[in-house]
């Protein structure tokens, strides 16, 4: 329904733009007591400008200068959504000193690959635009990765370019050099995928110390995000890395692990093996590295032969950290001809494009235009069964009908009624073809309005996770809104799980992909300037928000809280591989058709009721492999050969069921990701629990069997919604691993 948004609001909406637009210019040309000097958009800086993703929140720094005398102004920049409308986010007012510079950040979700925005510096007591300045936009596809260097240059890039990789074109990768520029929200770094800092750097530790960009990124990396540190005991500041208390290192919280000493090593030749390569790595004599004792639910992906870790990846929240015990932009590691395959190999990158293989479901792939699981989501969210869709053939033929009608038929009619003696009355025709224009256009009016009702609908879908062992809670809601009259909404969450609540946005979703209304469309539609909707000064609420008539948008929210009681009650241990133990369900709700996960294996319990418990040797619980429940892989015995082989039920992508698409969204790459589905899985990979598994982690996901709705949507005519909800709830916690004998 978002291409009915587009079409029917281009006439509906499109307003006064040239007179804004004259009134613009004036103001510009008049002498202004601030000027904007610059506009830097996502990350990084430089001749080519920042980097950042369509459809994803990214920081734009707006360096302001102030004229001969001090003001106060409120900073305002004007994007294109998704669906073509224009969204302004706002600043709370800004002190500008006279002929100093400030820079100011607000955070902006660009819905168009290409294009512009306009900054706007507004009088903070009338509203006058004192400034006003637009930039250019080139963003990223969600589809591409997005790479960010904080501090000295890590030479990540230069070294992962050389390499043999699957998909060097997908990567892009920048450098931050100032702390200013990182953003000052979790959800800012929304489109960043991996994140590299040097321990070694002294500014950016000086910098990092008591600032709250530190904070914003430590919400970041427990809502999800991936952060590379490298920690090399060569540097001055690895001391304070691995030191406790006040002293010590602002990014040692994200230490994986309890530090013991630093050791000596005459050879690092684990490293080569690592990298899986023949290249030498020359260090001299002996090589001085920090010894740690790796916590729980990590990973000890290289150490040395004497024990000592290299490669350590561990759960932070719901994002990962990766410790790497060197400094590869520093010698010795600098010249190594091998350091970029070492690099791709500690992150997990194929050497080499994948074989995939050939998918059932490419042909209801490109008939529906879906290409990521998202998409998917959007279209489960856009099922309304109150209201009914008129099938193609149907339009079709009463357009057929309709040329019929003012055709042929009006002329036959007045030639045969209204003639005599041989002689037709063709000028007749400018009173029927009116008379026909108005019949047709209010019966299509009255069968339009008898099919898509006259009430409001919306569609929800939560996720609910709880991360038991650091009681982080993150919420993640996408909701469609069904609008049967032209109008526009407040719209924003009742409230959000937890006890300390942090920081929550609610936005617009977009559909991903080059495809008809995607925001990668080379046709994106615009719907006019005369205005735009708006955010709260916390991205928390949408204001304004336009819905034209008989038509839906799609819209997401997402909050970060922390739990003072865990929602589960969890006793369990694991020997070689498979758990056992009981889990109790503290949640308040009932959960249904509920997975348990852990690394190879899958335990389907039907019904977990609040307060109840369950145990994994009980009678009721099914045990299978993980991959095989997912996409239903089984042994069959070919009649022809007489030998088995492995099937697998072909992915459905035209499944419209909320819960079916919510549990493959959590477990994509444990299904078999893109070589199953046919998907990519990009503009909502925080989705994906696969890395947690790999961690070592238990993963519980379930359903709530009667789900109350959490969104609300205020219409400026007073419209109840009538809404159906869905909620899903996940679990992950540490496992003891035990050995037999114990």
């Amino acid at each position: 329904m978002s291409l009915v948004a587009i079409f029917l609001g281009n006439t509906a909406l499109a307003q006064t733009e040239s007179g804004n637009n004259k009134s613009a210019s004036a103001d510009s040309a008049a002498s202004s007591p601030v000027a904007i000097v610059d506009v830097a958009i996502g990350f990084g800086r430089g001749s080519e400008g920042g980097l950042y993703k369509v459809g994803l929140w990214c920081p734009v720094n707006v360096t302001l200068r102030g004229g001969a005398a001090a003001t106060t102004g409120v900073l305002e920049i004007e994007a294109t959504d998704g669906d073509g409308f224009q969204s302004i986010v706002k600043s709370p007012p800004v002190n500008v000193p006279a002929g100093s510079e400030v820079q100011h950040q607000l955070l902006v979700r660009p819905g168009t690959q290409a294009g512009t925005i306009t900054v706007r510096v507004r009088d903070a007591e009338d509203g006058k635009i004192m400034a006003t300045r637009q930039a250019e936009l080139i963003a990223m596809l969600s589809s591409q990765q997005l790479w960010v260097q904080v501090g000295e240059s890590l030479r990540t890039g230069d070294a992962v370019r050389t390499q043999d990789l699957a998909d060097t074109n997908s990567i892009e990768i920048s450098t931050i050099e100032k702390l200013e520029d990182l953003p000052t929200r979790w959800f800012g770094y929304e489109a960043v995928d991996v994140l590299f800092v040097s321990v070694a750097d002294l500014q950016l530790r000086d910098n990092f110390r008591g600032n709250a960009r530190l904070n914003a990124l430590e919400d970041w990396v427990k809502a999800g995000g991936r952060l590379i540190l490298a920690v090399g005991a060569e540097s001055a500041t690895s001391a304070e890395f691995f030191a406790a208390g006040d002293d010590a290192h602002p990014l040692a919280r994200f230490l994986p692990g309890t530090f013991e000493r630093m050791e000596q090593v005459p050879q690092i030749y684990e490293v080569q093996r690592f990298a899986d390569t023949n290249d030498r790595l020359e260090i001299g004599t002996s090589f001085r590295v920090p010894r740690i004792k790796a916590k729980s639910a990590s990973i000890v992906r290289s150490e040395l032969q004497s024990g000592v870790p290299i490669v350590v990846e561990s759960a932070y929240g719901f994002g990962r950290v990766t410790y790497v015990a060197m400094d590869w932009h520093r010698p010795p590691f600098s010249t190594w001809t091998a350091r970029g395959r070492f690099i791709a190999v500690a992150l997990g990158l194929p050497l080499s494009t994948p074989n995939n293989q050939e998918l059932e479901s490419t042909g209801q792939l490109s008939h529906a235009g879906i290409t990521d699981m998202s998409a998917q989501l959007r279209s489960g969210l856009d099922q309304f069964p109150e209201v009914s869709i008129v099938p193609f053939w149907a339009i079709a033929l009463a357009i057929v009908g309709y040329i019929a009608l003012i055709g042929p038929v009006d002329y036959f009619l007045i030639k045969r009624l209204f003639g005599r003696n041989g002689h037709s009355k063709m000028e007749l025709t400018w009173i029927t073809f009116p008379i026909w224009v108005i019949l047709v256009s209010g019966a299509a009016y009255w069968i339009a309005a008898d099919t898509k009702g006259d009430n409001l609908h919306v569609n929800q879908l939560v996720v609910e996770d709880h991360d038991l062992d650091s009681g982080t809670v993150r919420g993640s809601s996408w909701f469609a809104v069904f609008s049967p009259s032209m109008a526009t909404f407040d719209i924003r969450m009742k409230g959000s799980t937890g006890d300390q609540s942090t920081q929550a946005m609610t936005t617009w979703l977009g559909l991903p992909g080059r495809v008809l209304g995607g925001m990668a469309a080379d046709n994106t539609l615009t719907m006019g300037r005369g205005g735009g909707y708006g955010y709260d000064n916390g991205y928390q609420q949408l204001q304004a928000t336009p819905i034209p008539v008989w038509s839906s948008r799609c819209f997401t929210s997402r909050w970060l809280n922390q739990a003072e009681d865990p929602a589960l009650e969890v006793s369990m241990q694991a020997v070689a591989g498979e758990p056992s133990g009981s889990i109790r369900n503290n949640t308040g709700e009932d959960l249904t058709n509920c997975l348990f996960a852990y690394r190879r294996w899958a335990y389907l319990i039907p019904e977990l009721p609040d307060g109840a418990t369950v145990s994994l040797t009980s009678f009721d619980v099914d045990r299978r492999e993980l991959r095989d429940e997912l996409n239903g892989r089984r042994l069959t015995l070919n009649q022809e050969t007489n030998q088995y082989e492995t099937e697998h039920d072909a992915y459905d992508i035209l499944n419209r069921d909320l819960n079916d698409i919510a549990r493959m969204m959590s477990l994509y790459e444990s299904a078999g990701g893109k070589e199953y589905t046919g998907l990519e899985h990009r503009y909502q990979a925080f989705m994906d629990l696969t890395p947690q598994i790999e961690l070592k982690r238990g993963v519980l996901v379930g359903f709530v069997k009667q789900p109350e709705g959490s969104v609300e949507v205020q219409a400026e005519s007073n419209l109840t919604p009538q809404t159906r909800n869905w909620k899903c709830m996940r679990f992950v916690f540490d496992v003891e691993e035990v050995s037999p004998s114990q």
